[in-house]
């Protein structure tokens, strides 16, 4: 005969260990989903790197606006039923994939840094000719519901960011940033077209270069030479402050312009609107 305490006891066993087992199982996937997620990043963290190094050579022949998805959310996702040890490990997971991509963006001109829980600053970088320049910076503040606004920046006054902020800010941020970066990077085009003119050819101008502050408009006299042998004045105007060329050139001389002239001022002003102005001045 079946002892009855003993079959009681094998039986409370076999559930003890059956409860074992489900708890294994359970700690076992989660553990298994924390190593799929975390091989995830780091593959896309090796995907970068070799656009990196790509966006190294792409430098070299100027600047170019690459930029990549630069944040989705400044808050970790929370799957239900995760322990507090796996939500942990995640997000030191992600905080190193941040930092990480920070300093990839970091080459295309854009880097993230984390100030609050619910707030993030962008630094814009500007460069012309391989050359860095100074940079700008953006804070955004992130709603609950996902949406952001901008809290602070230093952008020049002539950006049109309301606009660019009602357009693309919670439609399409990697446009919005951009776009930005294309205006700022236009900006600084202008204006160091305008100051390697000034300092590098200096015999050229007769007087003092001018220009507005955000250098859409600038004005010289160009001085008698080889090639143009009277006084011209140049205006060149940027209707589109996302662009480094001029969209219109002005050019005119006192009194009558002689026939043998018109050609070449024809094409001096082909050269305005299709190079940088300090390039062209290296021609005369």
């Amino acid at each position: 005969m079946v002892n009855i305490n003993q079959a009681k006891g094998t039986l409370q066993n076999l559930q003890k260990l059956e409860v074992l087992a489900d708890q294994i199982c359970d700690h076992e996937g989660q553990r298994l989903k924390e190593q799929y997620e975390v091989g995830q990043m780091k593959e896309t963290i090796q995907q970068l790197t070799v656009k990196r190094e790509r966006l190294k050579q792409q430098l070299k022949q100027g600047p170019r606006q690459v930029l990549h998805s630069v944040f989705k959310s400044s808050t970790p996702t929370k799957l239900k039923g995760q322990h507090d040890s796996i939500v942990k490990a995640l997000r030191s997971a992600k905080k190193r994939k941040r930092e990480e991509l920070s300093s990839i963006f970091r080459l295309t001109g854009v880097s993230v840094t984390t100030v609050t829980a619910k707030r993030i600053r962008i630094c814009l970088d500007t460069f012309y000719q391989t050359e860095y320049h100074e940079p700008y910076y953006l804070e955004l503040d992130f709603r609950e519901n996902g949406t952001a606004s901008v809290h602070r920046h230093t952008l020049p006054y002539f950006i049109p960011l309301q606009e660019l902020i009602q357009q693309k800010l919670n439609d399409n941020r990697k446009e919005f940033l951009s776009t930005l970066n294309d205006y700022l990077n236009a900006y600084v085009a202008r204006r160091e077209q305008a100051a390697k003119a000034q300092e590098m050819y200096q015999e050229l101008i007769d007087g003092n270069l001018l220009s507005l502050s955000a250098f859409d408009y600038i004005e010289f006299k160009l001085a008698p030479s080889r090639r143009l042998s009277v006084p011209i004045l140049i205006k060149l105007i940027y209707d589109d402050l996302i662009q480094h060329l001029p969209t219109r050139v002005s050019l005119s001389v006192e009194g009558d312009l002689p026939d043998k002239m018109k050609p070449q001022l024809k094409k001096l002003k082909d050269l305005l609107l299709s190079k940088p102005l300090h390039d062209v001045l290296a021609m005369m």
